[in-house]
């Protein structure tokens, strides 16, 4: 990475805090060239415009593995920007992945409140704790549906089921 000049991209994702990790970048790298990839139909403010050199829209607001196709565009287009550091604005899985998929050797995510977190897991380690996630989530739905078809609730488990006591 050339760190006097480093080519950063700033992933859009709809939220409040895309300016303040826009800032935050500038203080990070007052000599890197920071470019927004933004989905088409995003706005593009005033303040965005002038907190970026270069706005990058992608082909579709949205992207799912169902359409593998567009994915791999997307990450076709981001490596061939080579960027140096890659920030997005959640630590979601799915973007996490998406920012090691880049080939930017720096991934961040902003905070809430400005800050730039390291994306320190590799793409093994999100997929792997997505999966855990997602088993987990499945036994927790299949427990509490459990609980509540086969627990018994109110009166009938007090005994007192119309008897009037």
């Amino acid at each position: 990475m050339n760190d006097a000049y480093p080519r950063i991209c700033a992933l859009y994702s709809h939220g409040p805090h895309f300016l303040r990790m826009l800032r935050a970048l500038r203080d990070k790298y007052p000599e890197g060239r920071v470019d927004a990839v933004m989905p088409p139909g995003y706005p593009m403010t005033t303040d965005i415009r002038q907190s970026v050199d270069d706005i990058t829209r992608t082909e579709r607001d949205r992207y799912s593995l169902r359409d593998l196709t567009a994915c791999l565009r997307l990450v076709r287009l981001l490596r061939r920007r080579r960027y140096d550091v890659f920030a997005v604005m959640f630590a979601s899985n799915r973007l996490r992945i998406l920012a090691r998929l880049s080939g930017a050797r720096k991934c961040v995510h902003g905070t809430m409140d400005g800050r730039l977190e390291p994306c320190r897991a590799s793409i093994v380690a999100v997929a792997c704790e997505a999966v855990v996630r997602n088993v987990w989530g499945r036994l927790v739905y299949a427990y509490v549906r459990l609980a509540v078809h086969l627990l018994p609730v109110g009166d009938k488990a007090e005994g007192t089921a119309g008897d009037g006591k």
